[in-house]
C-alpha cells in the first residue's frame, strides 16, 4: 500500500503493518515553518467498510485522548480524509521495555534494580491516572488497560517511561468497546486469574499484569510458563511462581514481596491501587533518576550503533517519502513492529501481518485462542513457542480430564469414607 496523502500531515515512512492498522512516521506542518514529529496510525482500507473495526479504532482514540499524563502517550488527533481514517499520536524516541530487556540479554548488560524500580514506578503513575480518570461531569470512567506488558511500556532516551496502546482498554462509557460475554482480551501470561475465569475485573487486573512485567524484569524469567498458550493460562490459574529471591538471592526481600503480592490469585490480596503498589516499590528499591534510565539506553544503543543511527535519521527526517517498513521497535505505538530489518517481508514480497489479537473463550477454565476480533498483538516471540497442530483436540482432552477428575472427587465426597474407617 502506498503512503496515504493527508492534508494536515506529511507521511515520511511506514513503520509497521498490523492486523487492523498500519503505522507511519509523519510530521505536522504549520505556519511559519512550524513542524512536529508524530506517529500516524491508519486503519487498513479493507476494514473501512466494517463498522465493528471502525468503532474499535475510534474508541481507542476517544479513550486514549482523555488521558493527560507524562507517563501516558498522548493522542493529538482523530481524523478522516477521503478513504483514510487515522489517529495522530505522540512520537517517542526510544524503545519498548521488551526490546530493552532483549538487548540487555544480548549484550550481557545487567539492568540495575534501581532503573527497573524507576520504570515500574513511572508505569504505575500512568496507570493510577488512567484508573482514576473522570469524565467532564466528574463521574469515574472506570478505565482498565487490559494489556499491560513489556511491549506497551516505552522507554525514551530521555529516561521517561510511557504507557501505550489503549486499543483494548475497557471503560464504563457508552462509546467504549464492549467485550462479548465469555471472551478475554490480552496477552497470555499477563491476564489476571479472575479474568480467565470469566469474572468481573477492575484496576487490580492491571496490577497483576505489571507484577508479571516486574517479575520478568528483575529475574529474567517468566513467572508462568508452559508448552502452549492454554498451559500458560492454566499455570496462571493454578500455580504459584517461585519467589524472585530464590532465583536471585541478591534481590531485596521487600522487592520480592512486592512482586508476589501483585501476583496473588485473589484481587483482594493484591495492592488496592496503582499508587499503593508504586509506594511499595519505591520503599523496596529507591528508583533511579530518569537520567540513569536514559544512560542505560545509551549504553545499549551507543552512538554509531546501526539501530541508533536509523533512529536519529528518522528523528531528523532523513527517511522522507519512503513506504518501506523501517527499523524494529524504533517508534512503538502499541502495534508490534517487525522483528528485524532483514526480514519484514514474506517470500511473496508482501508485508508480513503481525500476530493477530489474542481472544480467549472460557471453556471449563481452559482458554482457547481465536482470531475473531483484533485486540492486542502478541508479545515478542523470542521465547514464544508455536502452537501445535492438535491444539483444539489437546484443549478438549484437557477439559474432559479436568471434568472427569472433578466429578470423581465430588462422587467420593458424597459417598463418604469407606466402611472400615467410618465412625460407629
Amino acid at each position: 500500500m502506498s503512503a496515504p496523502k493527508l492534508a494536515r500531515y506529511q507521511v515520511l515512512g511506514r513503520l509497521a503493518t498490523g492486523g487492523m492498522a498500519e503505522v507511519w512516521l509523519g510530521r505536522a506542518i504549520g505556519f511559519g515553518g512550524f513542524e512536529k514529529r508524530v506517529v500516524l496510525k491508519t486503519i487498513l482500507p479493507s476494514l473501512l467498510g466494517n463498522p465493528t473495526f471502525v468503532q474499535m479504532f475510534v474508541n481507542e482514540a476517544r479513550v486514549a485522548a482523555m488521558l493527560n499524563h507524562p507517563n501516558c502517550v498522548q493522542i493529538f488527533d482523530l481524523g478522516k480524509e477521503e478513504s483514510c481514517l487515522y489517529i495522530a499520536m505522540e512520537y517517542i524516541e526510544g524503545f519498548s521495555l521488551s526490546r530493552v530487556m532483549k538487548r540487555a540479554r544480548e549484550l550481557e548488560v545487567k539492568v540495575p534494580l534501581e532503573v527497573i524500580s524507576r520504570i515500574a514506578a513511572d508505569a504505575l503513575a500512568g496507570l493510577q491516572h488512567a484508573h482514576t480518570l473522570a469524565d467532564r461531569e466528574g463521574r469515574p470512567v472506570g478505565l482498565i488497560h487490559r494489556d499491560v506488558s513489556p511491549d506497551n511500556l516505552l522507554i525514551s532516551f530521555a529516561g521517561q517511561t510511557k504507557l501505550v496502546d489503549f486499543g483494548i482498554a475497557k471503560a464504563s462509557l457508552s462509546a467504549a468497546q464492549a467485550t462479548r460475554a465469555g471472551t478475554v482480551k490480552g496477552k497470555f501470561g499477563y491476564i489476571a486469574p479472575e479474568y480467565l475465569r470469566g469474572q468481573p475485573i477492575d484496576a487490580r487486573a492491571d496490577l497483576f499484569a505489571l507484577g508479571v512485567v516486574l517479575y520478568r524484569a528483575i529475574t529474567g524469567r517468566r513467572p508462568f510458563v508452559g508448552p502452549s498458550e492454554s498451559a500458560v493460562s492454566l499455570a496462571v490459574l493454578q500455580q504459584t511462581p517461585v519467589w524472585p529471591t530464590e532465583i536471585d538471592p541478591k534481590l531485596p526481600q521487600a522487592m520480592s514481596a512486592v512482586v508476589m503480592m501483585a501476583l496473588e490469585k485473589s484481587p483482594d490480596a493484591r495492592f488496592a491501587s496503582a499508587r499503593a503498589m508504586r509506594q511499595a516499590i519505591e520503599q523496596a528499591a529507591r528508583p533511579a533518576d530518569p537520567d540513569a534510565v536514559g544512560d542505560l539506553l545509551g549504553r545499549l544503543w551507543p552512538p554509531g550503533d546501526p539501530e541508533r543511527v536509523s533512529l536519529e535519521s528518522l528523528a531528523a527526517g532523513r527517511a522522507e517519502e519512503t513506504s518501506e517498513p523501517l527499523l524494529e521497535a524504533i517508534i512503538s505505538t502499541g502495534i508490534e513492529l517487525p522483528q528485524s530489518v532483514a526480514a519484514p517481508f514474506s517470500s511473496a514480497g508482501q508485508p508480513e501481518p503481525l500476530t493477530p489479537s489474542i481472544e480467549m473463550a472460557i471453556v471449563t477454565g481452559v482458554p482457547l485462542a481465536s482470531d475473531l476480533e483484533p485486540s492486542a498483538p502478541r508479545e515478542e516471540s523470542d521465547d514464544e513457542r508455536p502452537r501445535p497442530r492438535g491444539f483444539a483436540w489437546l484443549v478438549l482432552l484437557v477439559a474432559l480430564l479436568v471434568g472427569a477428575f472433578g466429578a470423581t472427587r465430588l462422587w467420593a465426597a458424597r459417598r463418604g469414607p469407606p466402611p472400615a474407617t467410618r465412625a460407629p
